[in-house]
């Protein structure tokens, strides 16, 4: 195992939005972990919050550093198919869904093991 990079070979899938989730999702990618972000396709709601002249949000550019993303409408059934089938690889499943929100797409932490 490198030293520098003791996650590599993980997988995640990290759905969670805000700060907390995509920051520790963001930890891991840094140490080696292979993340892939998935965002509604209006983005994070963080993308949207303090963001400079170029419409860059810093906390999303840091948040976001070392990950690969993906745009799903997971409200939308063979939309969400493609969230499954990520999710059927990885080795971890980071969410901030509230309950009501996790209902609409019909994610839930039985629907989400494999």
């Amino acid at each position: 195992m490198d030293d520098f990079f003791p996650f590599r070979g993980l997988r995640v899938v990290d759905t969670s939005q805000g700060i907390a989730g995509p920051s520790a999702a963001m930890t891991l990618a840094r140490y080696g972990a292979d993340v892939i972000k998935v965002e509604p396709t209006s983005g994070d709601w963080s993308r949207h919050k303090g963001f400079n002249a170029e419409r860059i949000a810093a906390q999303t550019v840091g948040n976001n550093l070392c990950k690969r993303s993906i745009a799903l409408d997971l409200k939308q059934p063979a939309v969400a198919a493609v969230l499954r089938q990520l999710l059927a690889k990885a080795d971890v499943f980071m969410q901030s869904l509230r309950a009501r929100y996790s209902g609409s797409t019909r994610l839930s932490a039985r629907s989400t093991r494999h």
